[in-house]
């Protein structure tokens, strides 16, 4: 079986989703006086994208890539739009005019077209398939019902539609909906049999399908009616289209047909053509019958074959995209994907095609030794031998390299029979072309070497071997690695441990870190950075006094690791016998990580690899390989981010510049990021710049709880966290609040102060009210006076001092008047104020009753009481409101006849009241009115019980009072109760 039907098995055989990479073995013309054939030695890698990733279905007829960078790929089960992370399918249920599409294009204008096998056409805008306007002109061509098998050409540029069908004919339309259709004027009679094409618009176009065509012959035509081409051998066409600005071609049946200005060349194939594409001057051709892909280099209107690809596949359509991948539609089996990957076989001299074990590199000059111990020098661009040599016995000479110093060494492996006999160490220096033998004999089985402040340190199989101080240092199990950690300290270990020498000292010791109580199997130093690669444990990295375990932040790294090498410059490399690495550390402290394994270098083993600034140089078990390693390999091409659909709830906002109210919902901003590096895409936002960045993998963000103001949401893409896209920005503000709003606080604020207004003209009108009543209270207060201080009362008075005086008692007389004066001085006091003391009030009725007292004479008695807790003087009392009463009492209640009367005033304190009680032991109200006149009104009791009302009023206190009539057992009246309440009030 030939060596690519054996990869299309093996991919076939795999798990396609795990996207296998596989080896494409190109044929290779082995020039012995070329070291590097590029073209011939191409060896990229591909990757298999089946219905398992996402693919609509496993036949794909065309793969294109749009200008914002997305892949699209038309099948028969609908188009899938592929940003690098996953597959989006459009089908019918969306908009397509057919599920079988055979192109795709995107116009002038970023519309991405679909040609199915429905004449009728659409395209796909701002996320939408639209249908094309002039639909329904289509239809009046081909009829609602047409069939396209395949489409030869097409543009639509300028708001106009060109295409040409295989079968249908060819037709234009333009802005307006004019159909027009190649002319065919130029056509004699004779060639009435033949399919013609045209140029238009710099377009080739077929004209009207003749399925009669018995000679084979295509016509084609200029625009202006030229004849460009007569003869063909089909009437086929699956495509046609320009190589350059002279050159065309057009593919027929089995044959594709070269046309220049003035000349024409046709090429026969075994298959069909089933597609033409052109790429960096070379033309690209897809077979049908299983023929894969032919590669050829165009000189004029020659082709000269390259490379064959992919035998056993059906390639419907090759496209590279911007990122230099490589895309083929097949038709049976989903889309491949190659990654130009610069790995190069060296060929030339007579053992380049040998397994080599050992090389180091001076110059342009290689110098290898193989599997048999032959060693040579080749140039490795002009393939030049510039030194064979094999050794008299079939030992392979070992080179060793001291990467810092740039020497190489070779150590002839000879047998021993004692510690005194070793084998010869030969040295040489990359600055000389000879070689020289060193004057004095090192030990046998040289496996390192380096150069210190010591002289060179040579590892043996039975210890160190110091040369400039001639000392030799055994070792048990010998030594296998050296490294420096600094110019007084060597590490070195064997295929059991790991140790160290204090070259000042002499003393050796085991690392400390238990990391480093294992085999290592290699040691380097790069940057400050001491590496040791583990026999099943990875890499473990010390710097400093901190040792730890390789991270990477991409890729993944052996477990076992046989040698680590690097130049100053260039990266740090490792290897096993399967796998090559290239790590160079990130801004993090992370390493990045690229790994080669052996379907990459198209081998079956690695046994030595060399750098230097630019190149790693690989010896495998099939000759030497060189993979490019300048520049860091964690720059690569950044993601394209874009803005996707912004949405408040179920609401889709077709602006980035909008408005949110503050209890609107959710804010949901989709994006999409386009990336082909085979790294996952990780993103970044920030509602504004002060803000700290989020970190999420999520291709949507979810925002609520705004609060109001205005926001500068940022987003951001990478492939590797340190270096980031640029921004993508959403500006929107978030409306406050009504309440939060200039015009509802003015309002508030006229509101308030109205508010305010209409309080303090309320508490005026209080205020107004309060001392109205006060002024009330005062004059029904002077009123009562003027009542108790009454013309008889005062006529009374002075009649009983007169009597007095005319019965010679002048005793009586002088207390009379005592009395009198003190009541009416006490009165006018309490005349002058809207409240007393509780204890004034007592002593101003006590002296008002001592008066009548003395008027009417012994035989009339009073008391006046104060019951409360508090001190009399802290309450207080509105003056003279118990006055009238008392005067009721004795002027219609007891009156002068009653031997023995009594009046008895109480002042009972409460919690928020007083309750004042005037009780006398008169006649009772009933034989009081009988006596007066009918219709006689006591004007001081109405006042009295008025004032009363105003004073509680004035204090916020309801006003209750009550007359009560008193009667003994027999139902015969026995006096009068006045009973009142006043509020509490305190000083």
């Amino acid at each position: 079986m030939h060596l690519h039907a054996v990869f299309v098995s093996l991919l076939r055989s795999c798990t396609i989703s795990s996207k296998l990479f596989v080896t494409v073995c190109l044929f290779v013309a082995v020039n012995q006086n070329n070291a590097l054939a590029q073209d011939a030695s191409w060896t990229p890698v591909y990757e298999n994208f089946t219905t398992k990733d996402g693919l609509p279905s496993m036949e794909v007829y065309y793969s294109y890539q749009d200008s914002q960078g997305y892949m699209w790929f038309a099948t028969d089960r609908g188009v899938a739009k592929y940003n690098g992370d996953k597959f989006v399918t459009y089908t019918v249920k969306d908009g397509l005019t057919s599920n079988t599409v055979f192109k795709i294009e995107e116009d002038d204008i970023g519309r991405i077209w679909f040609l199915s096998d429905s004449p009728r056409l659409c395209y796909i805008e701002n996320g939408k398939i639209e249908q094309y306007e002039f639909n329904h002109v289509i239809d009046s061509e081909f009829g609602i019902d047409g069939y396209v098998t395949s489409y030869t050409a097409w543009n639509f540029d300028n708001d106009q539609v060109l295409f040409s069908t295989y079968l249908l004919g060819s037709i234009k339309i333009d802005v307006n909906g004019v159909l027009t259709k190649p002319h065919l004027n130029y056509q004699s009679k004779s060639d009435s049999s033949r399919m013609t094409f045209f140029q238009l618009d710099g377009v080739i176009l077929n004209g009207p399908p003749n399925l009669k065509n018995q000679n084979g012959i295509l016509s084609l035509y200029s625009e202006k009616g030229r004849v460009l081409s007569k003869t063909m051998g089909s009437s086929y066409l699956p495509k046609t289209g320009e190589i350059d600005l002279k050159n065309s071609y057009i593919a027929s049946g089995t044959s594709i047909l070269i046309i220049g200005n003035n000349s024409e060349k046709l090429y026969d194939f075994e298959d069909n053509v089933y597609c033409v594409s052109v790429i960096d001057n070379h033309l690209w051709i897809g077979f049908g019958g299983e023929g894969g892909v032919r590669r050829y280099k165009i000189e004029g209107n020659s082709l000269i074959k390259v490379d064959q690809l992919f035998e056993g596949e059906i390639v419907t359509n090759i496209f590279r995209s911007n990122t230099n991948d490589y895309w083929f539609s097949t038709y049976n089996n989903g889309v491949l994907r190659i990654r130009d990957m610069k790995i190069h076989s060296l060929i030339g001299g007579t053992y380049t095609k040998e397994s080599v074990f050992y090389l180091a590199k001076r110059g342009t000059d290689l110098l290898f030794s193989n599997s048999d111990g032959g060693m040579c020098f080749i140039n490795q661009f002009t393939g030049k031998v510039r030194l064979n040599y094999r050794p008299r016995n079939k030992f392979r000479p070992k080179i060793i390299v001291d990467i810092h110093t740039q020497e190489v060494f070779l150590s002839s492996h000879t047998s021993i029979k004692n510690i005194e006999n070793f084998g010869s160490t030969w040295v040489r220096n990359l600055s000389d072309s000879k070689l020289n033998k060193l004057k004095k004999d090192t030990y046998f089985g040289t496996h390192d070497i380096v150069n210190s402040e010591y002289g060179h340190i040579t590892a043996g199989g039975f210890g160190l071997w110091f040369d400039s101080l001639n000392k030799f240092l055994p070792i048990k199990n010998g030594v296998q690695n050296l490294e420096l950690e600094d110019k007084d300290h060597l590490w070195f270990s064997n295929y059991r441990k790991l140790q160290s020498i204090n070259l000042k000292t002499w003393v050796v010791s085991k690392p400390k870190n238990k990391l480093l109580h294992q085999r290592i199997n290699s040691i380097h130093k790069n940057n400050g950075i001491t590496f040791f690669g583990t026999h099943g444990d990875g890499v473990v990295i010390k710097k400093g006094n901190e040792v730890t375990r390789l991270q990477t932040k991409f890729g993944e790294i052996q477990d076992f690791v046989t040698n680590i090498i690097s130049t100053e410059k260039g990266p740090v490399w490792m290897m096993n016998h399967k796998i090559v690495s290239k790590m160079r550390q990130t801004v993090s402290g992370k390493f990045g990580i690229e790994n080669f394994d052996l379907i990459d270098l198209d081998c079956e083993k690695i046994n030595v690899i060399h750098p230097d600034d630019n190149y790693l140089y690989v010896g495998t078990n099939s000759g030497i390989r060189r993979i490019e390693s300048a520049g860091a390999i964690l720059k690569k091409k950044l993601p394209q981010l874009y803005l996707g659909s912004i949405k408040i709830g179920d609401s889709i906002i077709d602006s980035d510049n909008f408005k949110l109210r503050h209890n609107q919902g959710d804010l949901f901003i989709e994006f999409d990021a386009v990336s082909y590096e085979n790294e996952p895409v990780v993103f970044r936002y920030r509602a504004n710049e002060d803000e700290e960045w989020i970190q999420i993998r999520e291709r949507f963000i979810r925002l609520n709880a705004f609060r109001d103001g205005d926001y500068h949401l940022e987003i951001q893409a990478s492939i590797d966290g340190v270096n980031w896209t640029k921004s993508e920005y959403v500006d929107f503000e978030v409306l406050p609040p009504f309440w939060n709003t200039w015009w509802f606080i003015f309002i508030e604020v006229l509101l308030g102060a109205g508010l305010v207004f209409l309080a303090v003209r309320q508490r005026l009108k209080v205020v107004d009210k309060k001392h109205a009543l006060e002024q009330k209270m005062i004059e029904l207060q002077q009123e009562a006076l003027t009542q108790q201080m009454n013309p008889h009362f005062i006529f009374n008075a002075l009649g009983s001092v007169q009597n007095s005086i005319l019965k010679g008692d002048s005793i009586q007389a002088n207390k009379y008047l005592v009395k009198f004066s003190r009541l009416l001085r006490t009165g006018l006091n309490a005349s002058r104020s809207r409240l007393i003391a509780l204890e004034d009030d007592k002593e101003l009725m006590e002296n008002y009753l001592a008066v009548e007292k003395t008027r009417l004479g012994e035989g009339f008695s009073f008391s006046v009481e104060i019951r409360s807790n508090s001190e009399a003087y802290s309450l207080y009392i509105s003056p003279f409101l118990l006055q009238p009463f008392l005067e009721n009492s004795i002027k219609h209640g007891i009156g002068e006849d009653h031997v023995a009367g009594n009046v008895t005033v109480v002042y009972e304190q409460h919690l928020h009241f007083i309750t004042c009680t005037i009780v006398d032991n008169g006649k009772g109200r009933l034989a009081s009115n009988k006596i007066h006149q009918a219709g006689h009104t006591s004007h001081g009791t109405a006042i009295a019980f008025e004032r009363i009302e105003l004073f509680n009023r004035s204090n916020g206190s309801a006003s209750k009072h009550e007359i009560v009539d008193l009667y003994d057992k027999e139902g015969l009246p026995i006096g009068t109760k006045v009973i009142f309440n006043v509020p509490t009030i305190r000083k």
